[in-house]
């Protein structure tokens, strides 16, 4: 991830660097150095960042990871997906398998 990619998905997120800073336990400070090329964008940021690209921005929109299963379920029939529901998936192709998991 470059220091523009880092800019352009924080801003496409809606945030301020303050704003991004605890979500990806990394203080306004950094992400300022970070994103002005000054300090390198450690790969742990980068997964971060693409995550909440995926996940959003807003903690209260993400999967419960309270529950067993973290919230996935099955691609193929939705299924909660747990030690019993592995590849292979009785509904067919495309259930998630445990690498998956």
């Amino acid at each position: 991830m470059t220091p523009a990619n880092l800019t352009t998905a924080r801003q496409r997120l809606g945030l301020t660097q303050a704003g991004l800073a605890p979500l990806v336990g990394y203080s306004r400070d950094q992400i300022g150095r970070m994103e002005g090329g000054h300090t390198p964008i450690p790969v742990a940021l980068a997964l971060a960042v693409r995550a909440l690209c995926i996940l959003g921005a807003d903690p209260a929109q993400w999967p419960d990871m309270r529950e067993p299963n973290h919230g996935l379920r099955c691609r193929t029939c939705a299924a909660p997906v747990d030690a019993q529901h592995l590849d292979p998936c009785e509904a067919g192709p495309g259930a998630v398998t445990a690498e998956d998991v």
